[in-house]
């Protein structure tokens, strides 16, 4: 009787990790696993790539993947079943960093989500290969969520290339581009690259005057107000700020990703930048606060585009003539104007075909505004004014 038993509780054992083991495969095929609020992509795809563990209610292996057996340096999967997890926890996550996340799941009966940098971690050791992932060290994101009958799922993967662009694009694209770029290897951000993108540059007319009377707070004040203002324009446009050098910002269209419509991204940022600014002076003249006018010049064409720099301080930028240009059809604008070059004109009118901008294609109207002189070039620069 004692025999039928232990026979009918290690046949309802099996049964039960047949079970959760067809429920991690279904979770597997479906490809998504929800991840905790407070996470930056609000779920992580689950596929073929992912170290995958599950452990039983007495933190015993039940089942463990290919991935996850290299991870931890077993030699062999199959003797890995049945083992208790803090036998295998002093590799390189660090002592009894997935008995204390198995815990804290099984505890709080909550997915529990954990980030570890792993310093010295070999490439060859994770999924991706070590020429698709950025130099530095491996970060491996973790999560572990609690099943029926007091068992774990653990799945964990290589987020280096996520943090990587986050940390290095973050603060020159949306969000939105940021996961556009995940889908792209780590060397398409990291070369340069000569390609065809729209460069903006805006700042204020009489700042430097104006700042020599003002009090540094009250500086501070308006340069954050006003470039805060200026970003919310780019980011509607999926534009990337290169860079803010005092009042002036500089803006790419079609880098680090391409758009088929990108002077007319450039042009449309142009016009809601300068309507945006409008009210913005309006709104600090009715709190008696100090503002400028700002001028805004654009140009489109081809320049070399990359990270740029030193191995102590690299930025992605844009360098050549129609950065060149830009710049200082920017410095020709007056206030309230924005200029552009006879080649952003047309190159704009042949993509309104190809706009995916926000909403509806803005209407936008042009006049002539004279040959300008463009220190370096012999001779003058038609330029068109948007009206």
């Amino acid at each position: 009787m004692e025999n039928n038993q232990g026979g009918s509780s290690m046949q309802a054992l099996m049964a039960e990790n047949a079970r959760l083991k067809a429920e991690l495969d279904r979770l597997l095929m479906r490809g998504t696993v929800m991840l905790g609020s407070g996470d930056s992509l609000g779920r992580t795809m689950v596929g073929v790539e992912e170290m995958v563990l599950q452990v039983g209610a007495d933190d015993r292996v039940t089942y463990i993947n290919r991935h996850m057996v290299r991870l931890l340096g077993i030699t062999d999967r199959r003797k890995a079943r049945g083992l208790p997890l803090d036998g295998l926890d002093s590799g390189p996550l660090g002592e009894r960093f997935l008995v204390s996340l198995a815990s804290a799941a099984r505890s709080s009966n909550n997915s529990c989500v954990k980030e570890l940098e792993c310093q010295g971690l070999s490439p060859d050791r994770l999924p991706s290969s070590p020429g698709s992932r950025p130099m530095g060290p491996a970060v491996l994101r973790f999560v572990a969520s609690p099943v029926k009958g007091g068992h774990v799922n653990v799945v964990g993967q290589d987020i280096t290339h996520l943090r990587w662009l986050e940390n290095t694009f973050a603060r020159y694209v949306p969000n939105s581009v940021i996961q556009e770029m995940l889908a792209r290897p780590t060397e398409d951000f990291t070369r340069a690259d000569r390609r065809m993108i729209t460069v903006l540059f805006a700042d204020l007319r009489g700042f430097t005057s104006l700042s020599r009377n003002l009090d540094p707070a009250k500086v501070q004040d308006m340069l954050s107000s006003y470039l805060s203002n200026m970003v919310g324009c780019v980011t509607r446009f999926d534009g990337t700020v290169d860079k803010f050098v005092g009042d002036e910002i500089m803006v790419l269209f079609g880098a680090p990703l391409a758009q088929g419509d990108h002077s007319l991204r450039g042009l449309a940022c142009a016009s809601g930048m300068r309507t945006a600014h409008a009210h913005w002076r309006r709104e600090r003249s009715a709190r008696n606060l100090p503002s400028a006018p700002v001028g805004i010049g654009v140009s489109s064409g081809t320049v070399v585009v990359g990270n740029i720099g030193t191995p102590e301080r690299m930025d992605y930028t844009a360098v050549g003539h129609t950065v060149n240009l830009a710049s200082r059809l920017c410095g020709s604008a007056g206030a309230g104007e924005v200029l552009l070059d006879v080649a952003t004109y047309e190159m704009a009118r042949g993509q309104v075909k190809f706009w995916k901008g926000p909403g509806q294609l803005p209407r936008l109207s042009f006049e002539r505004a004279g040959p300008i002189t463009i220190k370096g070039l012999s001779e003058p620069v038609e330029a068109i004014r948007l009206r």
